[in-house]
């Protein structure tokens, strides 16, 4: 990330996520200088596509796991959250 930019705080985020013309739903993981976008209902390419993203809010702070399986089902709560107020 470049010097300078504000980072929010460690966890998931629901996010926007404007692709050219069109509007998504997205979660955003934040942890350290690390950030992914999961864009919901979007199975395409980004190449040569301008994106944008936007944090509507934090859906909640980073946990560990016990196994997989618990975060398999804490992600599949978080999208929807994301689902459901965005």
């Amino acid at each position: 990330m470049a010097k300078g930019k504000l980072v929010p705080l460690d966890g998931v985020y629901a996010v926007r996520v404007f692709i050219d013309d069109h509007r998504y739903q997205g979660a955003m993981f934040c942890h350290q200088q690390l950030l992914e976008v999961y864009i919901l209902d979007f199975n395409d390419n980004l190449y040569d596509c301008h994106v944008n993203i936007t944090i509507q809010r934090r859906i909640r702070a980073i946990k560990r796991f016990h196994d997989d399986s618990d975060l398999t089902k804490a992600i599949a709560n978080d999208v929807v959250i994301i689902r459901k107020h965005n």
